[in-house]
Parts: C-alpha cells; structure tokens; sequence
C-alpha cells in the first residue's frame, strides 16, 4: 500500500535531526546577528575614525601654537657686516628690536694669567708647601683655604692638586691649572687662569715661593666697545645685554665700525603659517569626509554621517578663522587680510604670499597682535583670548583633549553603543541556546513518536500479510 510505503520512508533514522536543528536555528538568527554585526562594525568605525580626527586636532593645535606664540612671531634676522669682528644672533629669551647699530670693538676682554718659576724635567718639591688661590665671588670653608703639597711632587702632580681643590671648592668658577713645556732651558710652566674681565682677576701665592712662586703672566682686561658712539665695558668678549635681544660675539678689534641689523623674518613665520594652513586642510578634509555620504569600500565616509556633534568641529574652527580680531588696536584685524581665505571649495589658502609677507614686514607687531594676542603661548587652560591662530590652538585642544570636549562625549556615546551591542549579542547567544534546546527536544520526541509509529506499522503489515511467515 501507498501508505505503507510512506510510513517506510518515515523511519525514525531517516531524519537528520542535529542538522535541522542548526538550519532552523541559523535561519532564526541569521537576522538578527546581521543587524547586530552592522551595528557594532559602526561603532567600531565611528571609534577608529574619531582617534584619527583626535590626533589631527592634536597636530592643529600644535601648528596654531607655532603661529600664535609671540616670541615664535617676533624672531629676527639678525646680520652683521663684517662677522670675523662682531658676531651677533637674537636671545631665545627676549625679543630683538628691529634696527641698525654701529659697534667699535677698542679692546677685548682677557683673563688674568699666572705663571710659576720655571722647572726642570725632573723637578720634584724639596719640602710640603701651600698655596692659597684666591678666586672672586668664592668663599672657601675654614680648613679647606690652601692647597697643600707634599714632598716628591711633580710639576704635573702639582698641577693636578691644583685642579682638584678647584673642582671641590669651586666648581664652576672657570679656573684651571696647566702644565706647559716651552722646549727649552727650564722648561715647564704651570700656567692659572680664570674667567675673563677685571673683576674676576685671580691671585696665587706660595709659602715658599723660593722653591715655587707664581707671577703674572698676562693682566686680566674687560671688553671695551661703542655702541651707536656709546662706550660700553664688560668683562666678557659674549654681552647679552647691551642691546635688547641680542647676543654679541666681540672677536677683534676693529678697524672700521662694524654695522649689526635686526629686521623682523617673515620667512620662518611663513613656513609655519603653510603647515598651519596644510594641517587645517587636512583635518576639515577628513571631517567633510566623515561627516558625508557613505561610500563604498571607503572606512571614513559617512561614519560619522548622523552627528551633529562632529559637524560642528568643522563650523566652529571656521568661524574661528573667519573671526575678526578686537582685542587690541591693530591695523590688521583679519586673517584675510594677509592673504589667508577660504576657495569655492571650502579650504583655507595663501594664495598670496607676498601679501603677507609685506604686512608682515611694515606691520610686524599688528600682525603678532593679530595672530597671538601678544600672549608668550595660547592660553589653554584659561580660555583667554590668544589671538586668531591662538584661539585655534585653544579650541583644538577644548574639542580633542579636554574632559568634556567634543571628541570625547561622541566617543563615549559610541562606547555606550558598543556596550548595548554587548548585550545585544549576550542576549540573542542566550535566545540561541534556548530554542536550539527546545528544537532538540522536540526532535527528539519526534524521533521516538516515529519509532513507535514504525514498530505499529510493523505489527499491521504482519497481520495483513499472514502469507509472509
């Protein structure tokens, strides 16, 4: 019969049970875990992109400092005429003056030199003595005031006593002991000397100066110079504060006025105003990117599509760059004014260098104001105004780095979603668990009712087949 044969085909062997159980499952889950892998993979992107966009915060703030410190702005081309006389730089610590000065260089300054007696090759001390060096600006503990040396000394190891004392009673102070061989008669020296200038002539004396005594060799001397017609000592040939700003290297003495010029460098501030322009460039690109349409293959596009937040990274800093300057009286108030704009296509340019360079150069100081407020470096934990570029720098960091900036709070709503997700998936793991339990049970009862199904059928055909025993 038809329904025999088909009872047959339903033997309880016949079905695969743990495979229909793992296909039923599947297509249960399937999408289900589809939307939750979308979801965490947007998380995950969205996360990636915003430490991308952090660090490039990171590299706006550090390019918008570089224009926006005042002592960065006001660095100078410093020249001299004739620099075998006078060399001359600017001080990193203060600002040089733009102007021309004239320098006479009359005498140089020199250390004062002591010599000893001169000594044989195989001279050695006869008896112990002492010598007391007396060095200006240096107070020596009760005890410690004289060298002592022993019997059998050498010239070299009297030296070395020497420099030893200095090195514990003086360290610093610029005086030092050498031993000179001039070749010929008695020919060994000790030679003492210090620093340069009068004031800090040296002394040496012996308690035997029969056996070894020191003379003056050369006398000490302090720099003699005019600046601008105005005669001028100092007890270094190196004079840092003669003319504000600027270092003095006196080398010579001159025959003819040697001429030493500052002048503002726009070209150095130039450089930095291009990397500021390239990093801003680069960190609106990204934004315009990811704040945009999806495409494909493309991990940035669209991954931050939704968020308003990000959006207004990028208003906020062109604002910013668009903002006029009325912190102090300046004649130049705006970046676009020195040639800095944005294109039809929203990035920032310097289409014209020589626009700023110029400003730069008739109008040093209202540019400075301009782009620094005349503050030393932006003020970030204050807020205070800092200048155009300053502002910059302050606000790259407010949105990147501080607490409750703007880089952090999305990064942290993307966290909390990656948390959800989290559960999302323990949950669906447990919903998996439990319906992959219930279809094995059922299977399995499935299984058994068909088992019993089979052996009735069994016992029917017996019974109405006799002929078959």
């Amino acid at each position: 019969m038809t329904t025999t044969n088909i009872i047959k085909s339903m033997g309880a062997s016949d079905i695969d049970t743990k495979e229909l159980t793992a296909n039923l499952v599947a297509a249960t889950k399937a999408p289900r875990q589809k939307l939750i892998d979308a979801e965490k993979t947007k998380a995950d992107v969205a996360i990636s992109n915003i430490a991308l966009l952090k660090n490039g915060l990171a590299s706006l703030q550090q390019a918008a400092t570089a224009i926006a410190s005042s002592s960065k702005l006001r660095a100078s081309q410093v020249t001299s005429s004739d620099s075998t006389v006078v060399r001359a730089s600017q001080l990193s610590t203060t600002t040089a003056k733009t102007g021309d000065y004239s320098l006479e260089v009359d005498a140089l300054a020199a250390p004062r030199r002591l010599k000893s007696t001169a000594m044989a090759s195989g001279f050695t001390t006869s008896e112990e003595m002492r010598l007391t060096l007396g060095i200006p600006g240096i107070n020596v503990a009760a005890g410690s005031a004289d060298i002592v040396v022993g019997t059998g000394k050498s010239p070299a190891q009297i030296v070395t006593a020497i420099n030893e004392w200095i090195k514990v009673n003086a360290a610093g102070s610029g005086v030092q002991a050498s031993l000179l061989n001039t070749g010929a008669g008695a020919p060994l020296t000790i030679v003492v000397q210090g620093r340069s200038g009068v004031e800090n002539a040296i002394t040496l004396a012996s308690d035997k100066p029969a056996q070894l005594g020191f003379t003056e060799l050369t006398p000490a001397a302090n720099a003699r110079f005019k600046v601008n017609g105005l005669t001028i000592e100092r007890p270094s040939n190196t004079v840092t504060d003669a003319i504000e700003g600027l270092s003095l290297d006196l080398r010579s003495i001159t025959q003819n006025a040697v001429t030493v010029s500052t002048k503002p460098d726009p070209m150095a501030v130039l450089e930095n105003v291009r990397t500021f322009i390239e990093t801003y460039n680069v960190v609106s690109d990204f934004l315009r990117k990811a704040t945009g349409p999806k495409v494909k293959d493309d991990p940035v596009a669209g991954s931050l599509q939704n968020d308003s937040s990000a959006r207004s990274i990028i208003s906020r800093l062109r604002s910013t760059v668009m903002a006029e300057y009325t912190e102090k009286p300046s004649a130049v108030t705006r970046l676009s004014a020195l040639g800095i704009s944005f294109d039809r296509n929203g990035s920032l340019t310097l289409a014209d260098e020589s626009r700023f360079t110029k400003a730069f150069e008739e109008m040093p100081e209202d540019v400075i104001k301009l782009l620094s407020n005349d503050a030393p470096s932006p003020y970030i934990s204050s807020g205070l105004k800092s200048g155009i570029a300053g502002d910059i720098a302050v606000i790259s960091y407010q949105m990147a780095s501080s607490a409750r900036g703007t880089l952090p709070t999305i990064a942290k709503g993307y966290e909390d979603i990656l948390a959800r997700v989290t559960k999302k998936q323990a949950d669906l793991d447990r919903y998996v668990e439990r319906i992959t339990a219930n279809y094995e049970n059922q299977f399995t009862a499935l299984n058994s009712a068909l088992a019993a199904f089979k052996s009735t059928s069994a016992q029917l055909e017996k019974s109405l087949n006799p002929s078959k025993d």
